[in-house]
């Protein structure tokens, strides 16, 4: 049985913008599943700049990890008001341990195979809860404040390389929260995601203007770091690049050369290669890239790296 969508066509979400406006879109529809944030195509006509945007919801209610049943996590994580509260009055910091487990903390990692006790005391269920939902807050906030610092040193490519973002603000949930979850509001691009764009819509021009525009990103001290199909939207006129939620951004006092070696170990111009590759499409002089040759057919879709040499 099909699970409902939390955000379904003609509900209403409540923003709190930062410019002191309160306004209530409609959602026309989610794009489902979520997965860091949810994202929902929705209209307010109190909007003045246009009519249909985009709204990402950075809530840890509906962050995908807190569903998914595989080793590390073990079960679901359900929301509960408590442990919302909990984990905010609990000053103990996660406990991350080694790199290699990556998403998860060490501490939630031990905690959560499948033979956890079914006989331990509340204090113990409620404490554990309470540090899953500590870590789904902080994942969440840290992937909000990276996607607004990347479309902020990105503001001279919002309107052609990647969207523009139109607001900023807090989510007004309709139940009752202990937190208001960040919320951003973005230009709406209607077009298709790549994967399912024909490759005779990859024209010459766009294809040139991808790949120059990738470049120019890590130029401005951003690297986007998930650069699958279904983060480029393709349109008549252009390309664009959408969804900043996991970049890594040049710090300050970072020194340029290693800066360099980040941009050159994600090689990210070279992703239009693999995609142009992938939809069989023969290399023409016009794309502004380094030639290449079409490999024997590949069936299964996706983003690949075989050919990204700098």
């Amino acid at each position: 049985m099909a699970t409902l969508s939390p955000f379904p066509p003609g509900s209403a979400v409540s923003l709190k913008l930062d410019d002191h406006r309160q306004l209530t879109f409609t959602v026309i529809k989610p794009f489902e599943p979520f997965t860091q944030s949810v994202v929902l195509l929705a209209r307010c006509d109190s909007f003045s700049q246009t009519p249909s945007v985009v709204i990402k919801l950075f809530d840890p209610r509906h962050h995908h990890e807190r569903f998914r049943k595989i080793k590390c996590c073990g079960r679901e994580r359900t929301w509960t008001l408590e442990a919302e509260l909990a984990a905010l009055e609990d000053p103990e910091p996660i406990r991350w341990g080694d790199a290699e487990l990556k998403f998860i903390p060490e501490e939630l990692y031990e905690s959560s195979s499948d033979s956890e006790p079914e006989d331990e005391d509340e204090q113990a269920v409620a404490h554990r809860a309470a540090r899953w939902e500590k870590h789904f807050q902080e994942i969440v906030q840290d992937s909000f404040e990276t996607e607004f610092k990347a479309y902020t040193r990105l503001q001279d490519l919002q309107g052609t390389a990647i969207p523009r973002l139109l607001a900023v603000g807090r989510y007004i949930t309709a139940d009752e929260r202990r937190i208001e979850p960040r919320a951003i509001v973005l230009e709406y691009i209607d077009g298709v995601q790549a994967q399912e764009a024909p490759a005779e819509a990859l024209t010459p021009l766009i294809i040139a203007q991808l790949y120059r525009d990738l470049g120019r990103i890590n130029e401005y001290g951003v690297v986007h770091n998930d650069l699958n199909w279904g983060n480029f939207i393709i349109t008549p006129s252009r390309g664009v690049v959408i969804d900043f939620g996991l970049a890594v951004l040049k710090e300050t006092a970072e020194d340029e050369e290693e800066w360099k070696e980040v941009v050159r170990f994600n090689c990210e111009p070279y992703a239009i290669r693999a995609l142009v590759i992938g939809k069989r499409i023969e290399w023409k002089e016009e794309f502004g890239m380094p030639s290449y040759t079409l490999p024997p057919a590949r069936t299964k879709a996706g983003l690949f790296r075989a050919h990204c040499t700098l």
